[in-house]
């Protein structure tokens, strides 16, 4: 199906953000913008206690490895 630039109610994405909304934001708001933009990479900054901030820029096409964080 890919991505879509316009947010329908058929798309996952647009079905995703409506259930994220209501389960936790407990919040039946309605999405009015419903165009989405999309970049090339994304920044994140994680601060933790006691230590540096870490920034974390991804691109497109990178390999990103995620490990199970244990309880």
């Amino acid at each position: 199906m890919g991505l879509s630039k316009r947010l329908d109610d058929k798309y996952p994405l647009f079905q995703n953000l409506s259930r994220s909304y209501l389960e936790h934001f407990e919040s039946k708001a309605a999405l009015l913008n419903r165009k989405v933009d999309f970049y090339n990479s994304i920044t994140y900054t994680i601060i933790e206690d006691k230590q540096d901030p870490i920034r974390l820029k991804v691109h497109v096409g990178d390999i990103v490895e995620l490990s199970k964080e244990s309880e």
